[in-house]
């Protein structure tokens, strides 16, 4: 376990503007306080507050409360009501239920739902998207898809993209427990752990770097040698902190 402090500076904003209002926004980890004698406890050791320094935690604005069930040849995902804060035609809308193929069994579905979070660079930073730990959620039977991607070059909104294991019952979020954590690494690969997380202006340059990237690996294969070519033509500086 390395020492070395490494800083840096991210942006995020909303990619969003329709109800900004009702959302959560992201905040620094902070761990619970050890209770144990002595302070003896892991989540004293270094090794615990070394790996989660510089994590940044989402929290959900919603709450969902969904029942899966086989129908013959079909898998349907209905909502229960009134323990879901989300209409029916925009849940249709948001919930995306990843092709059976991509399961890792029938019983454990990959879906997808959008969350309106963007973050922004202006040096080379990867993002890394993963499943919360060490705080409390109301149901944990369902785990966030890892991914990462370079925020310098490419910029697009996260998604809460889950496996979740239906044997265990159903999927259950409320508002503000944590859909995922995400950290942050340098130009060399190392983590970021003095982070300076501010919120920016969604900016016309960003929005239009939005519109280009939006359906991309829908359109073409091969995502790695489009996002290498976004960093290198990447110009100019994008954040320009939000005014108070």
């Amino acid at each position: 376990m390395s020492d070395e402090v490494v800083s840096a500076t991210v942006g995020w904003c909303y990619s969003i503007s329709d109800g900004i209002a009702a959302l959560e926004k992201p905040e620094k980890l902070l761990l619970p306080k050890d209770k144990t004698p002595n302070k003896r406890g892991f989540l004293s050791c270094p090794a615990v507050t070394h790996a989660l320094a510089g994590v940044v935690v989402i929290k959900s604005s919603f709450s969902l409360h969904l029942k899966f069930k086989r129908v013959e040849d079909a898998y349907l995902i209905t909502p229960i009501y009134p323990f879901t804060s989300i209409a029916h035609p925009k849940l249709s809308e948001f919930l995306r239920l990843e092709p059976k193929e991509s399961w890792l069994s029938e019983t454990i579905p990959a879906l997808q739902f959008p969350t309106p979070y963007l973050f922004v660079a202006d040096e080379s930073i990867e993002v890394e998207q993963f499943s919360p730990s060490l705080v409390s959620v109301s149901n944990m039977n369902w785990r966030v898809i890892p991914g990462r991607f370079n925020i310098y070059g490419w910029q697009r909104p996260l998604n809460w993209a889950i496996e979740w294991d239906t044997k265990c019952g159903d999927l259950i979020v409320k508002q503000g427990d944590p859909l995922y954590f995400v950290r942050f690494f340098d130009g060399s690969g190392k983590g970021i752990t003095d982070l300076n997380l501010i919120e920016i202006e969604s900016t016309a340059e960003i929005k239009e770097k939005l519109s280009s990237t939006a359906g991309v690996t829908a359109l073409r294969r091969g995502f790695k040698p489009i996002l290498n070519k976004a960093v290198q033509d990447r110009k100019g500086k994008l954040l320009v902190p939000k005014k108070k």
